[in-house]
């Protein structure tokens, strides 16, 4: 019969059908048989789930795990971080952050690069890598909880972590409206030398837009194409709403033409 690695196949194809009643049956199926699902199995279900939007579904999931005695990896935390987030739930995501930050600065007093070279050796043997850190930034960004965000960025910092235009995008985010704000966060990250690419001008043209600071929206999407950044469908609707809500209807069509002109399909 299936074995654990077949099951694990079955519920890689789940995840990315989102089909995540499939994927709680699965692992229902496993347990009926005796066969002992893992960690990896677990994070595969949850991923389901967080495909589908099933954060409900997914946080259960995790509970599972530790009722099991199974240990949470990175993996493990940062998909449930970003069912939370996805689902509104940012405060539990960032809550479950705080866990996991607690586990790793309990831990024995080898330098964080080697306490954590083990992590399925115990539920405490888990440290937050990039990927958890990002899952974080997005959760604060939901929340507009820009402080948490900038804290997250600095705890990778200082962890030497990899920083990239997610991480800037997300930041980008969570200020909302507040175009002082981003433009601080942007000061910050230019200083990182993290490369602004087209996820992260969308999001700086989305704050100005949203606080209907036009003029500064249509110089960044200037800039972008001027330094050769790739100007995407997102970033064409931006600008033409933002004429549109300025009742500049000759503008929204000369933005309706260039962006036909760069070939950028209309939605």
């Amino acid at each position: 019969g299936p074995d654990i690695i077949s099951y694990n196949n079955l519920l890689t194809s789940y995840a990315k059908s989102s089909l995540w009643r499939h994927a709680l049956d699965c692992i229902a199926e496993m347990h009926e048989r005796s066969l002992k699902p893992d960690t990896i199995i677990y994070n595969s279900g949850i991923n389901a789930c967080a495909r589908s939007g099933e954060w409900v579904a997914a946080n259960r999931l995790f509970e599972e795990m530790a009722s099991l005695g199974l240990a949470p990896d990175a993996a493990s935390f940062s998909t449930v971080i970003n069912a939370l987030t996805r689902g509104g739930q940012w405060e539990r995501a960032l809550s479950l952050g705080d866990q996991i930050k607690l586990r790793a600065e309990r831990m024995p007093g080898a330098p964080p690069q080697e306490r954590n070279s083990n992590s399925n050796s115990n539920s405490n043997n888990i440290k937050p890598n990039a990927i958890v850190y990002t899952a974080l930034i997005n959760a604060a960004s939901s929340g507009r909880k820009w402080t948490r965000a900038l804290a997250e960025l600095e705890s990778m910092r200082r962890l030497s972590l990899r920083l990239d235009s997610i991480v800037y995008s997300s930041l980008v985010k969570s200020c909302g409206d507040n175009t002082g704000q981003a433009s601080a966060v942007c000061s910050k990250l230019d200083s990182l030398g993290i490369r602004r690419d087209t996820s992260a001008y969308n999001a700086l043209i989305g704050v100005h837009a949203k606080s209907q600071d036009w003029d500064s929206a249509m110089a960044l999407f200037e800039e972008m194409k001027a330094k050769g950044v790739r100007v995407n469908i997102y970033t064409y609707n931006t600008v033409i709403a933002m004429q549109t809500a300025d009742r500049n209807s000759e503008g929204a069509e000369w933005l309706f033409r260039e962006m036909q002109r760069d070939n950028v399909k209309p939605d």
